[in-house]
């Protein structure tokens, strides 16, 4: 039972709402399922009618991700969508940032607005909401009536997506020896999520979550691992440290 969002009244107000048959009955949660009666105490499911996705197990609304790049000094605008679905579902925030030029934003201004506006989220949200990839525009596609147009952005998701990374360092190699010898940790990380995400490479700075990871990947990473290396591996550590360099190193702080 909830009577509510802490500290949220204009989203209580949204979500819990009195029962339209009999107001009397208290009050509802509108959880965004559409359903239809098809048989007294029967329902058939038939989709959603808000913009809510799963990612790895967890619902997710894009509207608090977008509230939060909005929160982010120099967010004009901000829209996230989603593309794929299951296990392979990944988010896709668009930006259009303040101070924008006429015409196209030099692509090193626009790399380091975006790099900026995910470590921004990245702090602020839990790992499941943070988006894959932030994309920075001119401006935002719209309808012929003007409103925005998701699905010209849910097609352009799919291009930003990473289908394949930086190849790793030609160095790489197994680990072996004691753990004071794993020299090249970095690069076995690299090699164990390239083989579990069925990517040809992975780079030192790409995240595991955006090249399609989710908790079943992850175990079987950590197994990888543990294997190769002979550690230990927590299995949470991958949603505290995704990008590969920052969890090879977390990895080696377990053998100090």
């Amino acid at each position: 039972m909830s009577l509510g969002y802490h500290d949220r009244p204009e989203l209580t107000a949204e979500r819990f709402v009195p029962d339209p048959v009999d107001p009397s009955a208290g009050t509802l949660y509108r959880s965004g399922d559409l359903v239809r009666e098809v048989a007294p105490g029967r329902l058939e499911y038939l989709g959603r009618v808000d913009r809510q996705v799963k990612i790895r197990g967890f619902r997710i609304e894009p509207g608090e991700i977008e509230g939060a790049a909005l929160g982010v000094p120099g967010v004009r605008q901000a829209a996230v969508v989603a593309d794929g679905t299951g296990h392979e579902t990944r988010l896709v925030c668009f930006l259009v940032l303040d101070g924008a030029p006429d015409g196209p934003a030099p692509d090193g201004d626009a790399r380091r607005g975006a790099e900026r506006v995910r470590s921004a989220l990245a702090d602020r949200l839990p790992a499941h909401m943070v988006p894959a990839v932030v994309v920075v525009l001119e401006r935002f596609p719209l309808t012929p009536n003007g409103k925005l147009d998701h699905a010209e952005l849910t097609a352009r998701a799919a291009e930003a997506l990473p289908t394949a990374a930086r190849p790793a360092p030609a160095t790489a190699a197994p680990v072996t020896g004691t753990p004071a010898e794993k020299a090249n940790l970095t690069a076995v990380v690299a090699e164990v999520w390239a083989a579990v995400l069925g990517v040809p490479a992975v780079g030192p700075d790409d995240d595991f979550f955006a090249l399609g990871g989710d908790s079943f990947r992850a175990v079987r990473a950590v197994r990888e691992l543990e294997e190769r290396t002979g550690l230990q591996v927590p299995m949470h550590l991958v949603f505290e440290a995704s990008e590969v360099t920052e969890y090879a190193d977390a990895v080696a702080a377990l053998t100090r």
